[in-house]
């Protein structure tokens, strides 16, 4: 048998075009779901915050209710790990937007009532099936969310 023989015998080239495109589709079939898993988990945690400042808005008295507001937050991202929400409101006048006053400040200057806003924040930590290389194998998720009451 001459070696231009050797080289020109074909078989089992397409076990091995298999096992290569094989790993491929794998890999990549791996980091498509990793990706779904982390827009899903995107989703929840903002819907989770989303949640918390929607029971924050309800009225004055559940902008206070800060555990309240939590309980809604955890309540809507149960299915995901690991989830924290922190709640919290503030004011401020129309006159100086943007620096927090007290909310028991009685008048703003040509304005009336301070207004009054709940903020919520829900944060969770993301973390990949495996390791790939150059794509950080935990990533922090962290959305705010916040609504004018007053």
């Amino acid at each position: 048998m001459k070696l231009y023989d050797k080289i020109a015998d074909k078989s089992g080239n397409a076990m091995v075009e298999l096992a290569i495109a094989g790993m491929t589709f794998i890999v990549l079939g791996m980091g498509g779901v990793d990706f779904g898993r982390m827009y899903y988990d995107s989703i929840a945690v903002g819907g989770a915050a989303f949640a918390s400042t929607q029971y924050g808005a309800f009225s004055v008295v559940t902008a206070g209710d800060f555990a309240g507001m939590q309980a809604a937050g955890l309540a809507e991202s149960e299915d995901v790990d690991n989830v924290t929400v922190t709640a919290s409101h503030f004011c401020d006048c129309p006159d100086n937007p943007g620096v927090s006053v007290s909310c028991n400040q009685t008048q703003c200057t040509n304005y009336g009532l301070p207004r009054l806003y709940v903020r919520s924040r829900a944060q969770s930590n993301f973390k990949t099936m495996g390791k790939y290389p150059g794509i950080p194998d935990s990533s922090a998720i962290d959305l705010t969310s916040w609504m004018r009451i007053r």
